[in-house]
C-alpha cells in the first residue's frame, strides 16, 4: 500500500512539472542549413508550392517542403533563413516571417551536391528560393 501512494504522489509530481515546464515553452530562433549563390539558367526549377515544416534535431534546425511525400529530399536555404519555435515559422533574412508552419510555400529550386547536414543517407539535396505569390522573390 505505502509503495502505491509512493508511486502516486511521484507520478502526480512529475505530471504537474511536465505540465508547468509545457506551459511557459519559449520560443528561440535557429539558422538554417544554407548556400552561398543561386545558379542561373536551366538548373532551376519551375515555381511551386508545397507545405512548410521544420524540426530541432540534434545536428541543428532542419526544415523541409512537401511533407512525408518528400522525405527523400532535403533542402538547403538562402543565406540569413532561420526558424523560429513556438510557434514555428520561417524567418527571412530580415527577420520577417515568410510562411508559418503548415502554410505553403512558393519557390522556385535547384539540385545541388553541397553538404548539409540534416540530409539523411539516400537523400538528395536541392537548394530553394522562397516567392511570393506574385513570383517576385521575397525583399531581402
Amino acid at each position: 500500500m505505502r509503495r502505491r501512494v509512493l508511486l502516486l504522489g511521484a507520478t502526480t509530481a512529475l505530471a504537474l512539472g511536465l505540465a508547468a515546464c509545457g506551459g511557459s515553452a519559449r520560443s528561440f530562433t535557429a539558422p538554417l542549413p544554407t548556400y552561398a549563390a543561386i545558379p542561373q539558367g536551366p538548373q532551376l526549377n519551375p515555381l511551386t508550392s508545397w507545405v512548410f515544416q521544420a524540426e530541432m534535431t540534434p545536428k541543428g534546425a532542419c526544415a523541409s517542403l512537401g511533407g512525408s511525400a518528400l522525405s527523400s529530399v532535403s533542402f538547403l536555404w538562402p543565406s540569413g533563413y532561420k526558424v523560429r519555435f513556438n510557434p514555428t515559422e520561417l524567418l527571412g533574412p530580415n527577420g520577417h516571417v515568410v510562411v508559418r508552419e503548415g502554410g505553403l510555400l512558393n519557390f522556385t529550386s535547384f539540385p545541388t551536391t553541397l553538404p548539409d547536414r540534416c540530409r539523411s543517407p539516400g537523400q538528395k539535396v536541392v537548394g530553394v528560393e522562397p516567392l511570393t505569390r506574385s513570383g517576385v522573390p521575397l525583399p531581402a
